[in-house]
């Protein structure tokens, strides 16, 4: 999609796009998945599965354990594991738990992003996803002994609205991720609030 049409196109259009662009992305990764999976175990190899319905995770931390599971447990037991470790024997994070809770899922998603390209896009996508889930491991740390929260969590109808709030918010993410600094220039001039404000 050219800049242009970026601009003029219709809001739900971009929208649509976008929430087609997740399960193209789905499809071809897990495809490819499925094919080495295939190819191994014809050698005799057994590969692990790296997606498990990733659409139906009811929160971005569930998400994370269901898409490209081979990248998110290295990234736990090697980023994420350790560095929260870290931050537990600090006599200033014992105090401040919650910084301590938000942290590591920030500097590890933060760091993942930047892996997988120098591109303000992929800055952004693993710093949106590091802030969701510190976000998520502080919210879960305040809300662990009400029971409210936890039949929320248990239900049905919670699981849906998750489901649709983490598809919507992992799309969003996936845009970042997939146009390069001047298209997503041009979605920030037509969709932020902040844009206005700033002088040309």
């Amino acid at each position: 999609m050219s800049a242009g049409t970026l601009a003029t196109v219709p809001g739900w259009q971009l929208a649509e796009a976008a929430a087609l662009y997740s399960f193209y992305l789905y499809w071809d990764f897990a495809g490819y998945s499925q094919m080495a999976i295939g190819l191994g175990k014809f050698w005799g190899i057994t590969l692990p599965e790296n997606f498990r319905w990733p659409f139906l995770a009811r929160n971005l931390a569930e998400f994370w354990k269901r898409w490209h599971i081979t990248l998110s447990e290295f990234l736990r037991d090697y980023l994420f594991y350790p560095l929260s470790l870290a931050l537990k024997r600090r006599a200033f994070f014992k105090k401040n738990l919650l910084l301590a809770a938000a942290l590591p899922p920030l500097v590890t998603f933060l760091l993942a992003g930047i892996w997988h390209g120098a591109g303000v896009g992929f800055l952004l996508f693993g710093l949106l996803h590091g802030v969701g889930l510190g976000w998520l491991a502080v919210l879960q740390r305040i809300t662990a002994k009400k029971k409210s929260a936890r039949m929320w969590g248990e239900s049905a109808v919670g699981h849906a609205i998750g489901a649709l709030v983490t598809f919507a918010y992992v799309t969003l993410t996936f845009v970042l991720f997939a146009l390069p600094a001047e298209k997503l220039l041009v979605l920030w001039e037509r969709f932020s609030p902040f844009a206005a404000a700033i002088p040309d």
